[in-house]
């Protein structure tokens, strides 16, 4: 019965989201239909706060938390904030990371944004390592429409759970487990579809890696010297964000990582690698405190 309840408080929670996009007064529209919206918008935030009462409610699930069938209501929301945020870029109107400036599509995202994080939080809580809904994350992860927000919120909710992170994970737990999903997701995402990471992703993926979150910091590794643009590119922006998460002492040491990992291990001439790696390190030293790298 609660399964069935939240399926159904998703559904409905995602029709009043449209309706509070389909709503939103147009161009030479009456000054009326700005009412219509905020009462559009306010019936949509009772619906979420229904659905969130239920997800929180239902925690003692004997099995693992339908967060498929919680998340994929809101696939046709997250195309339509996408349509958004482009209509105000070609608009040349002002947007922040993915965030339409559409004031009634930024407070959609983040209604969408709650209800998503609560998925994945409650996934979390109630994880079973044989349950076939163990697989709805990856899957959703393909799913252009989802796949964004998804992914953000994924890396968000992992931040908070430092106390999952250790450095020698198994991968069997749902924080190791979510974020070799989204790793491979931001691969497959930027080399076959040519997606580039938000701004607020970068922060949260540069956070990952500076604390030691299984696996980033090898992949960050892989991205370095990767043959692939893309990839190259996503490491050069991390590695601008990085000196900010790392500090000063442990900036230093991932320099000199740098330093002996690409340039002392071998001695040869000087390749694409070595010139990639002596990029992202240019474009991190750079952003180290001037004292502490004085010295390169």
């Amino acid at each position: 019965i609660a399964r069935a309840a939240i399926v159904l408080a998703a559904d409905i929670a995602a029709n009043s989201l449209m309706q509070v996009l389909d709503s939103r007064p147009q161009s030479g529209a009456l000054p009326d239909s700005q009412g219509s919206t905020t009462e559009a918008l306010n019936v949509a935030k009772f619906h979420i706060c229904n659905l969130m009462k239920l997800a929180r409610d239902a925690t003692p699930l004997k099995t693992c938390f339908p967060v498929r069938a919680m998340v994929q209501p809101f696939a046709p929301i997250c195309k339509s904030l996408k349509s958004c945020a482009a209509s105000t870029l070609h608009g040349l109107s002002a947007e922040v990371g993915n965030r339409p400036a559409d004031t009634v599509a930024s407070a959609v995202q983040e209604l969408t944004s709650k209800a998503i994080m609560l998925a994945i939080d409650r996934w979390a809580i109630t994880f079973q390592g044989g349950s076939s809904e163990t697989c709805d994350l990856p899957v959703l992860l393909k799913d252009d429409a989802t796949a964004g927000i998804l992914m953000t919120a994924v890396l968000a909710f992992l931040t908070t759970q430092g106390q999952w992170l250790a450095p020698n994970g198994t991968g069997t737990s749902p924080a190791d487990m979510m974020l070799m999903h989204v790793l491979q997701a931001i691969e497959h995402r930027a080399c076959a579809k040519g997606w580039h990471p938000s701004a607020d992703d970068i922060e949260l993926l540069a956070a990952l890696c500076a604390v030691g979150a299984p696996g980033c910091r090898p992949k960050l590794l892989q991205w370095i010297v990767s043959r692939q643009s893309q990839m190259y590119f996503l490491a050069m922006r991390l590695h601008r964000t990085l000196p900010k998460w790392l500090g000063g002492a442990k900036a230093i040491s991932w320099a000199q990582l740098l330093l002996e990992g690409f340039f002392m291990a071998e001695k040869k001439e000087p390749g694409r690698e070595q010139s990639q790696a002596a990029s992202c390190l240019a474009v991190f030293l750079s952003g180290c405190p001037p004292n502490n790298v004085a010295s390169w």
